[in-house]
């Protein structure tokens, strides 16, 4: 059992000493392990005499050659290269830290964001960046922007029909929602479609607090529609295998349904509303605050095929915002 009566500071057994003392048996010579570490010759003797005195151990022989470890010496110098190698990895650790290389990232996603170009490119970030811890947590975008604003999570992606005012926003994707119908509907014959013809039939919509379905909801109110809900789904996946069953009409994103346009089950129709092109938002509270880790994220996820930068996040989306409340809310 190793005594614990004598502490390593009350050795002298600071990291300088025992670098100075590694390089003075790797050089062979104080006055040349002095030079190496930048100090004075004095310093470096008192430094290793000190080590000796404290602990009691003989370390160096020391004759005009110049300096070799005792037999104590060498058990000693033997020990150095673990813990020099233990430093120098928390020396790597802090600069991955500082580059961003290294970390951990807490992300809320909604479900656009979630199913469709996100999953690529997280996967190739975290492929690059495999220190990156990243946690992704899909979930609705009014849940996300209450997690951002009380400090819960560190990035948020969120519909833009979503206006969260108090947080900075970046536009990473440009999302074009369409018509989506069995193809023996009758607005199948038609090459664009009206929200307004949609309402006329039975509808399959999304759970009731996604950013789509309030979306939706908020045209019908403000045109003075009446919905005919069919069905409520948690997933695009859902929705998409009713239309095919010929139960109802539904509205989503073309990312979502273009995989399926030529299994002749379904059929997409742009649709002729202005709201029609939704921007999809990252957002976060204050870039400064993130961690190097999340700014990483945001330059090389957000941003791959972005020519926006950092400066004024929130100039886009307060147009944005501006005319959305114009159009949903008749502000």
């Amino acid at each position: 059992m190793v005594s614990r009566s004598r502490s390593w500071k009350s050795l002298g057994l600071d990291f300088v000493t025992l670098r100075v003392y590694a390089a003075a048996i790797e050089e062979k010579s104080l006055a040349a392990a002095a030079a190496r570490e930048h100090l004075a010759l004095s310093a470096v003797s008192r430094r290793i005499a000190d080590l000796e005195c404290r602990s009691g151990v003989k370390l160096l022989n020391r004759d005009y050659r110049g300096v070799t470890p005792t037999p104590a010496g060498e058990v000693l110098f033997a020990r150095l290269g673990t813990a020099f190698a233990f430093f120098e990895n928390i020396a790597a650790e802090l600069d991955a830290l500082r580059d961003g290389t290294m970390g951990s990232v807490r992300m809320q996603a909604h479900m656009s964001a979630a199913t469709m170009l996100l999953p690529e490119r997280l996967s190739a970030f975290c492929e690059s960046y495999p220190q990156v811890k990243v946690e992704l947590e899909e979930s609705s975008s009014a849940e996300i922007i209450h997690n951002l604003q009380m400090g819960k999570i560190d990035l948020g992606f969120v519909s833009g029909t979503t206006p969260p005012s108090d947080l900075s926003c970046i536009t990473w994707y440009e999302d074009e929602l369409v018509a989506v119908m069995h193809p023996d509907h009758p607005l199948a014959i038609e090459k664009g479609v009206f929200f307004s013809k949609i309402m006329n039939y039975p509808f399959i919509g999304l759970q009731k607090d996604s950013a789509l379905q309030v979306l939706f909801e908020a045209h019908a109110k403000s045109s003075g529609l009446e919905p005919v809900f069919r069905a409520h789904n948690t997933s695009f996946e859902s929705v998409r295998r009713m239309v095919e069953a010929g139960l109802g009409i539904s509205i989503l994103p073309r990312l979502a349904v273009a995989p399926y346009e030529n299994n002749q089950k379904i059929v997409c129709r742009p649709l002729l509303e202005a709201w029609a092109k939704r921007p999809l938002l990252l957002c976060y509270r204050d870039y400064d605050g993130l961690s190097e880790a999340a700014k990483m994220v945001i330059k090389n996820v957000v941003l791959l095929e972005n020519d926006q930068t950092l400066d004024q996040p929130n100039l886009l989306f307060r147009e944005r915002k501006s005319m959305l409340d114009q159009e949903v809310f008749g502000l």
